[in-house]
């Protein structure tokens, strides 16, 4: 899947795959840390089915290959996309966490 250029308005980019066992871990994962993060969901965004965030600072895109949850980070400050990522990898991590936990 290609952004064709569609966030050009901010430079800096970052993209992390993340494998799962299944399908279900995947979507517990987004309804858990990513669809539902306060961070991301703030006023004045966008959201579809598969992006989230403010055009003019930041936005993420998600999307499956397989098992694998891909997301692409793009932010127009180097800071907030550190801010960002770090943020939704606690969250990846606290459901990846809790899913391990209760199987």
């Amino acid at each position: 899947m290609t952004t064709n250029n569609k966030y050009e308005n901010l430079p800096f980019k970052l993209t992390l795959d993340i494998p799962f066992q299944c399908q279900k871990h995947i979507d517990i994962v987004l309804k858990s840390s990513i669809v539902t993060d306060e961070l991301i969901n703030i006023d004045n965004n966008i959201q579809s089915e598969t992006s989230m965030g403010d055009i003019n600072k930041f936005v993420i895109e998600y999307f499956t290959v397989e098992n694998v949850l891909s997301l692409r980070f793009h932010s127009i400050d180097i800071r907030l996309l550190r801010l960002i990522s770090n943020n939704l990898i606690e969250n990846v991590k606290l459901s990846i966490e809790c899913i391990d936990e209760f199987q």
